[in-house]
């Protein structure tokens, strides 16, 4: 849309600032001008009475006007954007835990300029005094059509109402700062350098995680789970507790003396002696205490960018059957098992998210058949996957010393190789010497790819670059049709081959509307469930 541009003279920005901050104390009078510039100079043309009411509500230091109201509309349209409780919506102080700049940065300067752009005028202060003025009531009417564009983008929306592109303004927004709210509290030390730091959600996968409800028909049974055991996990061996003593064994090791039975040390010196230098002496047996065990390891890896959007509803989906899973492996007792997701992004940077299921004992809450969005938003938000999983900035470059590097493979194979190296060291045929070895403590790796394009010509082999032969892999390629179109197929290609598993699924040739979409996702999210589900339990 085009904005009408109206420069307002030196004299008359600084009479329009006096009006507006007259009865301010000097120390707010400094910040609103502070923010006033911030606005102005990145071609906003914020009126100095809002900028007076944005510095009330949201203070450097101390505490927020308490008759603020624009405060309260922001933080209840971003904790809506991404469904949050709404007692928090009620009570949206945990976001002044913020610096801020980030706020600032990531909130109120784009809300600003959506307001500049719905009115189509902005008024910018500038220092140059040769300028005509601006008539009074002119001003007056730009200050109101300002004020009301600010009230109407941070009105509540129903839920059943159609998505604008201002829920994804507030969506991408939402999920940026709410992952700086809980990096900030799991640091416990003020953000430095504000939203540099954050990551930039992509709001097209966001979209799809947010504006999509599916109901996928999953059904499993959970009594049918016969989890590969190691042998310390094998009720029919004996083992001892940890830190425990099996038994009592002769030895001459000298680091075994502090497990050496007090008898032992009732001899005359001369002879206890003799016994610690040429014989041996009767000791507790202490093994090391076991290691915890993860049971599975479950790994999604996107090779392809950038992110289209049959791309993005199958790593939804993915995420869907994997929120739905995690519930099966925290009822089935498998609560040490692993969940990680690792995706390639332009510049050749990584994005990679990662949880325990053990840390989130209220997965056991769950129903996995009957869950829905809001429940899994809400999971993956609060383990810090959004904006991980949407993220389009790299948390990792390349390493150039990478023996991936100079593996010689095709571009796809060695990105995938890049991945499993940094997500899933333990499954890399580049890391599984280092990361596992005879100390490998998983049972069974299940891993994702997700390929798109065009597939005709492409011998990306990727079952053969998961190289630890200690460790049982199955895998799943979905690879995604170039568009989402009517008709456009998803290919799903399970190794080892199961024919069951390994299928297509299509978009239907008539239209393509949310209710379509709505299907494909759902379809998506059964097949790779089953095939989590059916490779866990053999």
């Amino acid at each position: 849309m085009k904005v009408e541009v109206q420069f307002v003279g030196a004299a008359q920005a600084r009479r329009l600032n006096e009006a507006a901050l007259h009865d301010r104390e000097e120390a707010r009078i400094r910040d609103a001008l502070n923010l006033l510039r911030v606005f102005h100079d990145r071609h906003i043309g914020l009126p100095p009475e809002l900028a007076n009411e944005l510095s009330a509500a949201f203070p450097p230091h101390g505490s927020p006007d308490a008759e603020a109201g624009l405060r309260g509309a922001i933080y209840a349209r971003l904790l809506q954007a991404i469904g949050v409780d709404p007692k928090l919506v009620r009570d949206p102080r945990h976001f002044d835990i913020l610096p801020r700049q980030i706020i600032v940065h990531d909130c109120l300067l784009p809300l600003a300029a959506l307001a500049v752009e719905a009115i189509g005028r902005t008024l910018l202060f500038c220092e140059d005094d040769d300028l005509p003025e601006i008539e009074p009531h002119a001003y007056e009417n730009y200050l109101q059509a300002f004020r009301a564009a600010l009230e109407t983008l941070c009105a509540t929306s129903a839920p059943d109402a159609e998505t604008t592109s201002i829920d994804i303004f507030w969506e991408r927004a939402a999920v940026k700062l709410w992952a700086a709210v809980r990096r900030q509290r799991r640091a416990g030390a003020p953000l430095e350098g504000g939203s540099l730091q954050m990551a930039e959600p992509d709001g097209m996968v966001l979209r799809f995680v947010y504006g999509l409800k599916p109901e996928p028909r999953i059904g499993a049974d959970p009594r049918r789970i016969r989890p590969i055991m190691a042998d310390e996990q094998n009720p029919q061996f004996t083992y001892p507790r940890q830190g425990g003593v099996v038994d009592i064994h002769s030895t001459r090791r000298p680091e075994d003396i502090d497990d050496f039975l007090i008898s032992e040390f009732m001899w005359p010196p001369a002879i206890l002696a003799d016994r610690l230098l040429n014989g041996s002496n009767l000791a507790k047996h202490r093994p090391p205490p076991f290691d915890e065990r993860r049971q599975i390891l479950v790994v999604g890896a996107s090779v392809d960018e950038p992110v289209t959007p049959p791309l993005a509803i199958a790593r939804v989906a993915w995420l869907d059957a994997l929120f739905r899973f995690s519930i099966m492996l925290h009822k089935s007792n498998l609560r040490r098992s692993q969940l990680r997701f690792g995706q390639w992004l332009p510049g050749s940077g990584i994005a990679h998210s990662a949880l325990s299921v053990a840390d989130y004992p209220q997965l056991g809450k769950f129903d996995f058949k009957s869950v829905g969005r809001l429940q899994m938003c809400g999971f993956f938000r609060d383990a810090g996957w959004l904006p991980g999983f949407v993220a389009t900035r790299p948390q990792h470059t390349l390493a150039a010393d990478s023996p991936a590097v100079a593996s010689g493979d095709d571009e796809r194979t060695r990105r995938f190789n890049l991945l499993m190296e940094k997500v899933a060291p333990e499954l890399s045929m580049f890391g599984a010497e280092s990361a596992g070895g005879d100390g490998v403590d998983l049972n069974l790796a299940l891993v994702t790819v997700f390929t798109a394009g065009d597939d005709r010509h492409d011998d990306f082999a990727w079952h053969s670059r998961l190289g630890n032969p200690a460790l049982p892999v199955h895998s799943l390629r979905v690879h995604c049709p170039e568009a989402l179109q009517p008709g456009s197929s998803f290919t799903l290609e399970c190794h080892p081959a199961n024919s069951r598993l390994s299928t297509t699924v299509s978009l239907p040739s008539t239209a393509l509307d949310k209710a379509a979409l709505e299907q494909l996702s759902a379809t998506l999210c059964e097949r790779i469930f089953e095939f989590l589900w059916e490779d866990m339990i053999g």
